[in-house]
Parts: C-alpha cells; structure tokens; sequence
C-alpha cells in the first residue's frame, strides 16, 4: 500500500527476505538479503516507467550485501529477446556492471520498447489536452551502467549480425 517509486509495478511470484538494521525506518539503511523473481508456479514481471512494454517471464535472484547488489537473471523477455546474465553494483554510489546476453535482438523492437511515442494513445496524440500524462524520458537519468552484451542474432533491416559481441557503457540517456 505504500508507493514507493511511481510507474513501477512488479507482479507474478516474488519471494523475499530483507533485514533493514540501524535504522528507525526501511529506507535509512540499506537492506541485507535476497529476492527471488519468478519463485513458484506463474511468472515474473516488472513494469519501468521509461519502457513501453513490461519484462515478463523473468527468472532472477538479487542478492543485497552490505554495500554491494548482485543479480543472477537465469531467462526473461524483454525488447522481443529472451536475456540472461549478471548485474552487479559493488557500491551504492557506482555504476552498475553486467554480462548479458540475448538470443535475438531487432532495433524496430528497441524502437517500441523505448520510444516515447508508442506510449502515447490514439486519443492523446489527437487531442493532446484531454492527456494529463506527462512524457516519461526514453531512460532514466541517473542510470549508469557498462558491461559486456553478447547477442546471437542482431537485425537492423536489412541488415543481419550474427554472433555480436562488444562493450556497451550507458550514461543516464547517453
């Protein structure tokens, strides 16, 4: 019941076990523990504010350590691709690192996943003042991350690349 970061939404079987310690409140301290995604019969998924479309089938343990964050995504779908990898952040302040992998990805799938203007309805791009939304950026700002992306398949039509790999550093929506 209590909202804690507006457009974000999780649902499917999640398993948790967080310690908050040395803090009157949650959010004081970091936690310490372990959530489980996609733990039981169904599946996972999470909606981002700055996606069009929500991750499904998501299969994953994040791991919260004093000062560190590991992810181990064993599958999920997103951008019309199944991933898997490693996420990790060794310190809250850093930026995250990760390995992943894809088995297909196309840039037109990338296009709908991130572009503000599939989110917006018929009725908004028509008559925008009926729209009290306001435009979510294509990521978010304060997002740092670089790593490895492997990819077994990429399609920018017409063109096919077989066997990508190469590093990938994102600076907020650079």
């Amino acid at each position: 019941g209590w909202n804690v970061a507006a457009g974000w939404d999780i649902s499917g079987p999640v398993r948790a076990d967080l310690l908050w310690q040395g803090g009157l409140y949650p959010w004081q301290a970091p936690p310490v523990g372990f959530i489980n995604w996609g733990a039981g019969p169904g599946v996972a998924g999470l909606r981002a504010p700055f996606l069009n479309q929500p991750i499904g089938d998501i299969n994953a343990t994040t791991e919260w350590t004093p000062g560190a964050r590991h992810i181990t995504l064993a599958s999920a779908q997103a951008f019309g691709a199944r991933w898997s990898g490693t996420l990790d952040r060794r310190d809250p302040a850093g930026n995250w690192q990760f390995a992943l992998s894809a088995d297909h990805l196309a840039a037109a799938d990338l296009d709908r996943w991130l572009n503000p203007a599939w989110r917006e309805t018929f009725l908004g791009r028509m008559l925008p003042f009926l729209n009290p939304r306001s435009p979510t950026s294509a990521a978010p700002e304060n997002l740092r991350a670089s790593g490895r992306l492997t990819l077994d398949q990429f399609t920018l039509a017409p063109l096919v690349v077989r066997h990508l790999q190469g590093d990938l550093k994102i600076d907020g929506r650079h």
